[in-house]
Parts: C-alpha cells; sequence; structure tokens
C-alpha cells in the first residue's frame, strides 16, 4: 500500500460497522478500550486517565466471547456508561458521554449490534474501535493520528498523552513498558510474578539473540500509527493472542519502539475472559503450587542457537549444498544441536523459505531481510518450542544462573530471588514503576 494506504483500508478491510463522525467536533487524541465482564471499581479506573493538551475520545467497545453464556455479564458496564452525563446533544448518530474534563467516551455495545449469540471476542473489539478511530481521524474529528490500545484494567501514566506528542517522527509503532499493582492475595501476587518474569526472560533471550522480534505483546500497551494499522489490515479478529499477531505483522512494515520511563500499571487479577493470557497464565500456576525457585524458564541456551541461526541466514543466501547444520556446526554448536535446529527449521517450512527469498531478493541484505519476515515472532517461538522438546528442555529460576552464556545481557547470580531478577530485568529495559510496591 501506498500514499492511500488508510483510504484502501477503511473501502475495502475496515469492519462495516461505522458510526459517522460528529460535525463540529474535535478531538487531540484517541484511546480504544475493549471491556468485557468488568466490574464498577475497575471502571472507575478510566476517571483517572490521563487529559491531554486537547481534548481526549475514548472508544469503549463493550464485548462477549463466543463461550459466555449469561446475558448479564456487561450490565455493570452499561450502568456505568449510562450514569454518565451526555457531552453534546446534536451530534448525529453517536451518544458520547462526559467522563470528565477534556475526555469524552464513545460506547460501542458489539452484543447489542451483533445478538448475544454472536462471537464478539477482544480481538473484534480492538479492530472495530481502531477502525472507528482511524475513520473519524480521517474525517477530521480526531486530530492525532496515533491509535492507542489499552485494557481497562490498566491505569496510564501521568505523562502517556506528553511521551506520545514527543514521539520522533520515525517511529510509528510503540510498545509501552508496564508493572503488575499488587492484590490483596499474596499467592496471586506472587504466581504472577512468576508469569511476567518469563515474559521478561523469553524477550531478554530475542534480544540476546538479536532477533527483530524482541518486544513484548500486550494489547494494553500498544500504540501504533494510523498508516502503519491500515497497511497490515488491523488487528486480528481473534478471542487471544490479537496483540501478539498483531505486533507481528507491524513488525514486519516497520520497526517497533520500546519505551522506557514509567510503567502503565496493571491490576494483577485472575481471569478467564481469554483462553489464554496472564490471567490464564496466573491461575494455572496458582492451581500446580508450584514455588518460585521451582517455576520453569525458556533454556536460556535455546536463544543461544537461535543467535546462531540468525548469524547465518547470509550463508543461506548462497546456493550452496552446504546443510545448515554444518553452518552451524562452524559456529561452535554441537552436533547435536545444530542438527536439531536444522530439524525444527524443516519442520517450520525453511526449505521453500530459503527457495522463494534467494527468487526474489538481490543482495545479501536483502536476503537477510525477507527470510527474517517469514522467520517471524510466530515461528520463532515455535522454534523454541521445538528445541525445548526435543533437546533444551525449560529450567526453573533456581538453576536460571547455571544456563546463562557469558555474555548474556544480564548478570544472574545464583541467590537470586523471584523480586531480585524481576528488578534487574525492568533496570536493564530502564522501567520505572509508578510505586514501588509494583513489578
Amino acid at each position: 500500500m501506498r500514499k492511500d494506504a488508510v483510504k484502501k483500508y477503511l473501502c475495502n478491510f475496515s469492519e462495516s460497522f461505522r458510526i459517522n463522525a460528529p460535525i463540529n467536533q474535535r478531538w487531540r487524541h484517541t484511546l480504544i478500550i475493549p471491556v468485557y465482564r468488568e466490574f464498577e471499581p475497575l471502571l472507575n479506573n478510566l476517571k483517572s486517565l490521563p487529559t491531554p493538551s486537547g481534548d481526549l475520545l475514548v472508544v469503549l467497545v463493550i464485548n462477549k466471547p463466543l463461550w459466555e453464556q449469561k446475558n448479564d455479564s456487561n450490565q455493570e458496564i452499561r450502568n456505568f456508561v449510562n450514569n454518565l452525563n451526555e457531552s453534546f446533544k446534536k451530534n448525529n448518530e453517536a451518544k458520547i458521554k462526559r467522563l470528565k474534563d477534556g475526555i469524552d467516551i464513545l460506547v460501542i455495545d458489539l452484543e447489542k449490534l451483533f445478538g448475544s449469540n454472536a462471537a464478539c471476542g477482544v480481538g473484534l473489539a480492538r479492530k472495530i474501535g481502531c477502525d472507528l478511530a482511524l475513520a473519524w481521524h480521517s474525517a477530521g474529528a480526531i486530530e492525532s493520528d496515533w491509535l492507542s490500545s489499552t485494557d481497562a484494567d490498566a491505569i496510564l501514566p501521568p505523562d502517556y498523552f506528553d511521551r506520545l506528542e514527543s514521539i520522533d517522527s520515525i517511529n510509528k509503532i510503540i510498545c509501552w513498558p508496564f508493572a503488575h499493582m499488587p492484590s490483596k492475595n499474596n499467592s496471586l501476587n506472587v504466581a504472577c510474578k512468576m508469569y511476567v518474569l518469563q515474559l521478561h526472560q523469553y524477550t531478554l533471550g530475542l534480544t540476546y539473540a538479536k532477533s527483530p522480534y524482541n518486544y513484548h505483546s500486550l494489547g494494553s500497551c500498544i500504540s501504533v500509527k494510523a498508516r502503519p494499522y491500515a497497511e497490515v489490515r488491523g488487528f486480528p479478529k481473534r478471542d487471544a493472542g490479537e496483540d501478539f499477531y498483531m505486533l507481528n505483522k507491524l513488525r514486519k512494515v516497520g520497526n517497533i519502539k520500546c519505551l522506557t520511563g514509567q510503567c502503565i500499571s496493571i491490576v494483577t487479577r485472575e481471569s478467564d475472559r481469554v483462553p489464554f493470557g496472564t490471567g490464564p497464565a496466573t491461575s494455572k500456576i496458582i492451581k500446580s503450587q508450584v514455588t518460585p525457585k521451582e517455576y520453569k524458564l525458556y533454556n536460556p541456551q535455546s536463544f543461544v542457537v537461535l543467535k546462531k541461526v540468525i548469524n547465518s541466514i547470509p550463508y543461506l543466501s548462497n546456493r550452496t549444498k552446504e546443510p545448515l547444520r554444518d553452518v552451524l556446526q562452524k559456529q561452535d554448536l554441537s552436533k547435536d544441536l545444530a542438527v536439531a535446529a536444522e530439524e525444527s527449521l524443516i519442520k517450520l517450512g525453511i526449505n521453500k523459505a530459503v527457495i522463494h527469498c534467494r527468487k526474489h531478493t538481490s543482495s545479501e541484505t536483502a536476503f537477510l531481510n525477507q527470510f527474517l519476515t517469514w522467520f517471524d515472532a510466530f515461528r520463532t517461538l515455535k522454534f523454541i518450542h521445538y528445541l525445548e522438546n526435543s533437546h533444551l528442555p525449560k529450567i526453573s529460576i533456581k538453576n536460571y544462573h547455571n544456563y546463562v552464556p557469558s555474555n548474556w545481557p544480564l548478570n544472574i547470580e545464583e541467590m537470586s530471588s523471584l523480586d531480585d531478577l524481576l528488578s534487574a530485568h525492568r533496570k536493564y529495559l530502564d522501567w520505572r514503576t509508578m510505586d514501588s510496591s509494583h513489578w
């Protein structure tokens, strides 16, 4: 797509549901928030949203996945919205409420639009909200071309919109830093800490391997400009993992800027709102009764193998009959791991990918870029899992220090506690929490 990417997207690929932008009403920024089965205390967090310099329009998308059988699961959300005053009267189709001075809220109720038996998961909710915001920006009702996605259980830092305004124009896609707030349930807190550590460690491993997909994938922490959003045809309409797959698509059209500084704060809770993610993972950890020392992390040696694979990509551009395993062994990888890596990549379809990249590129650099478009975040994760199942099983936190290579980005000490490890990872990322109790 060229410069008319947004127009093409809105005409051909955006969701058919559309509300016309109000006449003579303008906002500086927009924020898209999907909500499902939220309770009033969390919804009241919306009133703590920072006010940008210029008004903010919050697009609140009420959704309900197909497996939810209750018809009143979103009633508290509707009550919350109904109790808000209307922002202004003459505004065509859109019923806009006033959240607080400088912040208006537009509600899109997918249950009422598509019926209570329709599949209206979080991916569809994010896509409909972003599509509407994109259309209103195109119509001139929203000034900024940033589309920001977050969640009802997230508290944005006070300088959120100021930082968005100051982003260098070269950056089109942003991942915000995040931290979790403690709950009153210590078991829940510890379980969440273990899962977050695994997220950090996986991303750190990708950074070590020099993978271009080394970012955290959280739907509550994404901002993307209008054009790249349109180029990748919006959020995937998935019931979970829409953030992972969205960023996977976005990374193929531009670099992802991982911000430092003040974190978005996220409520710590068990949740079955989606089939997988932080909430379900935390619940699973609690049920397993695993201790922090015994909790399993990815084997850092998997990322050593990944790094050597990425280093070997330029060699694959040459039409040579030398097997990948031999190329990997020349980089001091053991024969067993070299064979395991080659077999894993063959399962992923590397042979066809190499033929395609050779056919459509004329330089080593172009081949590398094309290959890394194929060897994306999804295939990288599958590659790590193949290695895990065959040769490099996960290791316990207590043994983390025994498996890190000498040039691992962090110095992992033998007696590091869970909190120490989380703190070390945050320090490496240069993330700052709103409160010292957050992780």
